[in-house]
């Protein structure tokens, strides 16, 4: 009985971890190259460092692959809004940006 109660527990605290991203690779940027032609593998690797860096302050980072393209592009202005409602300025609209292109990217490369 203490076993599955053990189970239990480390598969509830699994569960509650944060999603680390993965590194982007050269692939995800082929893999989107119809959505931003110019878009380099360092810009991606950019916003994911924002993304990291930014919307850690508020919640735990969310997998790219569990919202659509469409859904990214409305949820990241709505959340910048109010994170810089809270702290002015604290993620301008250049920044903002490329967060939704990172969450964009890797969620039509697959990457969730």
């Amino acid at each position: 009985m203490n076993k599955n109660k053990a189970l239990v527990l480390l598969l509830l605290l699994t569960g509650c971890m944060s999603y680390q991203p993965t590194t982007p690779v050269e692939a995800d940027i082929e893999r989107v190259k119809s959505v931003y032609p110019t878009y380099t593998l360092e810009q991606l690797k950019e916003g994911k460092a924002l993304y990291e860096s930014k919307c850690s302050d508020c919640h735990g980072l969310k997998r790219p692959g569990g919202h659509s393209p469409d859904q990214w592009q409305k949820i990241v202005p709505r959340m910048t809004a109010k994170a810089n409602k809270k702290s002015p300025g604290q993620i301008t609209p250049e920044q903002s940006e490329q967060i939704v292109k990172f969450l964009v990217t890797m969620s039509l490369a697959g990457k969730s």
